[in-house]
């Protein structure tokens, strides 16, 4: 009875003893990696992120910009090549009805005289927008508000080069109605207008 005893209290012994150091392994503290919220995440990388919408935005404008230009510039070359076909015409005119007039007695030393100027001009012209078409690789140019501002200046060029020449036809034709010899409406320089600069940024 007595060893049945003892054997049972060391069971017990045993038993308590096992459930105690489970107890500690259990209790055991753990480093728990604790990852970062997104909130967090956004936090940290707000400043880089701004900086790249900030750039994208720059980027997509100054892309619209140079688009614009590319077609205001493409607009004003076609008016220019137009004004140019239609003031050479005037001149032709106006050289054929001077030799009619010179033909008649008529005094046209002067007149023609200006028309070799005014036809000079327009050759300068012509010229000078030949130069611009080849010289178009600003277009490019990673600076929209930079470009915008040679090419007005470049186109403004050719502008008044143009409208120097149709003006001086212009008094040409008005000296020629006023020797009223003849019809002059072939010759009649309202036909050519004046092309004009208009921004379109």
């Amino acid at each position: 009875m007595k060893k049945y005893i003892i054997l049972l209290a060391s069971f017990v012994l045993l038993f308590l003893l096992g459930r105690v150091s489970y107890a500690q392994e259990d209790v055991t503290p753990t480093k728990e990696v604790v990852s970062p919220s997104k909130k967090e995440f956004r936090e940290v990388n707000r400043p880089e992120a701004m900086k790249e919408k900030r750039e994208e935005v720059k980027e997509k404008i100054d892309s619209k910009r140079r688009e614009l230009i590319g077609k205001y510039f493409e607009r004003m070359i076609r008016r220019f090549e137009a004004a140019i076909m239609r003031l050479e015409k005037l001149i032709s005119r106006i050289e054929a009805r001077l030799v009619k007039l010179k033909s008649s007695g008529q005094d046209t030393t002067g007149l023609e005289l200006q028309l070799k100027a005014a036809s000079d001009k327009l050759a300068q012209a012509k010229k000078d927008l030949d130069s611009l078409k080849e010289n178009s690789d600003f277009l490019s140019s990673e600076d929209p508000k930079t470009t915008f501002s040679s090419i007005k200046q470049e186109v403004g060029l050719v502008r008044d080069e143009i409208k120097g020449v149709h003006q001086a036809l212009v008094q040409i034709v008005t000296k020629i109605k006023g020797l009223r010899v003849g019809t002059t409406k072939d010759v009649d320089p309202t036909s050519v207008p004046s092309p004009s600069v208009t921004p379109t940024l």
